[in-house]
């Protein structure tokens, strides 16, 4: 396992543990002059689950699967967007 993908499943963990959030079911607060402060933490979790696959999709996924994937579509070795 390399550095990258120890770093993913430390993000993964990490996101795990912080969305159970029990320890804030209590709080009783308004953010924003609006929200309540555990949909404020709810949407704040939310953006950075979407930055972690980003930074997944980006920087860790295996890019041998999608040139497998052209290879299986394409078995004339015709590029993308080629005609017959």
């Amino acid at each position: 396992m390399n550095l990258r993908q120890l770093s993913y499943w430390i993000l993964f963990l990490m996101l795990l543990v912080l969305h159970q959030d029990y320890w804030q079911w209590d709080r009783n607060e308004i953010v924003f002059g609006f929200m309540p402060y555990t949909m404020a933490y709810n949407i704040g979790i939310s953006l950075v689950t979407a930055l972690v696959w980003l930074f997944v999709c980006r920087f860790l996924w295996p890019h041998e699967l999608d040139d497998i994937e052209v290879a299986a579509a394409n078995p004339d070795n015709q590029g993308a967007g080629e005609g017959p």
